[in-house]
């Protein structure tokens, strides 16, 4: 069996997570400084799942311009 830790102990994974899931297709977005570090300091109760969920809902809030801010996050 393999021991994976939950991503609030890998925070250092976050970039590499949030850049990996904003490129799956060919909508590529971007995200703000202040916006990737909104996503470090949350705990992630939810692990990788609930990132890639924030950042769809946070995409869809960006509208067209593709671009996820600060405030477009939300982890309801």
């Amino acid at each position: 069996s393999i021991s994976i830790p939950p991503l609030r102990e890998r925070k250092e994974d976050i970039p590499l997570l949030v850049d990996y899931f904003l490129n799956i297709d060919d909508l590529k977005y971007k995200i703000s400084k202040a916006g990737l570090e909104k996503l470090i300091q949350h705990q992630w109760p939810g692990n990788v799942r609930e990132l890639k969920s924030v950042l769809t809902r946070a995409g869809i809030h960006s509208g067209q311009n593709r671009s996820i801010k600060y405030d477009h996050i939300s982890f309801n």
